[in-house]
């Protein structure tokens, strides 16, 4: 087996990742290596002064880059990477650069839908705020939405962002057989309903209101 270890870091974050990670596997022997990506072998804060050496970057160029590297060694390395590195890992395996691979927590390729419940409820908050602020500034008067019943964690944020309980279809959804409320809630800032359901598969489905209240189109 490889004794070099190329480790590639993800998109938020630069090789400082794998400070703790380089001494540990030098210390069992092996050649460590963690390369950052095109633009980001700089400092933080010049990176984040300035980030124009990001912009156009993608994944053909980052994998190329870490492609080049591979090839100026003398023996086929294993590969760690994280996030996105995760994903360039399989890549440069699909390439045939590698003797081994280990993607953490890898970003899906292409074609492949990997989203957990947990992510929506650590972004939702963020998401709601931006929709409502979306919707005040072209100046939109109400919004509703609608969650079951069942879906406390849901109402209890809704509910501090402003949005109050209007009325509820009793017993309008079976879950796991069971019967849950429809609640509906609303918030006096836009007139567009927001429809969420407490599914690990939920949609975001918009409903544009006519001066009428009737829904005139559905996306």
């Amino acid at each position: 087996m490889s004794k070099t270890i190329v480790f590639v870091h993800g998109g938020w974050v630069t090789p400082a990742c794998w400070d703790r990670f380089v001494p540990y596997f030098e210390a069992q022997g092996y050649r460590c290596l963690a390369p950052a990506w095109p633009g980001k072998d700089r400092p933080i804060e010049e990176i984040r002064s300035d980030p124009s050496p990001l912009a156009g970057l993608g994944i053909g160029e980052i994998v190329d880059h870490y492609a080049s590297i591979i090839h100026g060694l003398d023996e086929p390395p294993i590969l760690i990477g994280h996030s996105f590195g995760g994903l360039f890992v399989q890549l440069l395996l699909d390439r045939g650069l590698g003797a081994a691979g280990i993607a953490i927590d890898s970003a899906p390729p292409k074609g492949i839908f990997a989203f957990e419940l947990t992510a929506l409820v650590s972004l939702g908050r963020i998401l709601m705020i931006a929709v409502l602020d979306w919707m005040r500034v072209r100046g939109i008067e109400k919004a509703c939405l609608e969650v079951f019943s069942t879906n406390a964690r849901a109402i209890a944020l809704y509910r501090r962002l402003g949005f109050e309980e209007e009325g509820r279809r009793v017993g309008q959804f079976r879950v796991r057989g069971e019967p849950v409320d429809d609640v509906v809630m609303d918030e006096p800032a836009v007139r567009v309903v927001i429809q969420l359901v407490a599914s690990p598969h939920a949609v975001l489905v918009f409903h544009e209101i006519d001066g009428a209240g009737a829904p005139v189109r559905r996306v």
